[in-house]
């Protein structure tokens, strides 16, 4: 039941946002203990203090029950939808299952393509790896050096 409930409030901040700020990429929302809704975000031109206040702002009605945190994705950065992969296509992800598949929980490997139902990674042994998004259980760049 809390699943559902974090997903309906991630769907209710992401038509917030949708509406009043529409080039916020909403990258994962979570209700953490302490009441706290963490709300991760992503923006074409970065993620500073001024653009976390003003989603905050936009969000002012989540702050009768939750105590907001509004943050950049950081690094690692999760990936959490499918548009994220397909943003970053050609890049390295680290992905955690939820059950092995082809007897792997964890694939590493470039990501060369993505739809709603599923993302294609290459592992650096050219092995591919068809992995619908319901087996992801976490999911996240790996920082190039």
């Amino acid at each position: 039941m809390a699943v559902r409930h974090t997903e309906a409030i991630a769907e209710d901040v992401e038509r917030v946002l949708g509406a009043v700020l529409p080039a916020i990429d909403l990258v994962d929302v979570r209700v953490v203990p302490g009441g706290v809704l963490r709300v991760l975000i992503d923006h074409p031109g970065g993620v500073d203090h001024e653009r976390c206040a003003e989603v905050g702002r936009a969000l002012v009605s989540f702050r009768e029950r939750y105590a907001l945190e509004v943050s950049s994705p950081g690094i690692p950065r999760p990936l959490t939808k499918p548009a994220h992969y397909e943003r970053f296509r050609g890049r390295e992800a680290d992905v955690r299952l939820h059950a092995p598949l082809d007897g792997h929980r964890r694939i590493r490997g470039e990501v060369l393509e993505s739809d709603d139902r599923r993302v294609v990674l290459r592992d650096e042994e050219g092995a591919f790896f068809e992995i619908p998004f319901a087996a992801i259980s976490r999911a996240h760049l790996v920082e190039e050096l």
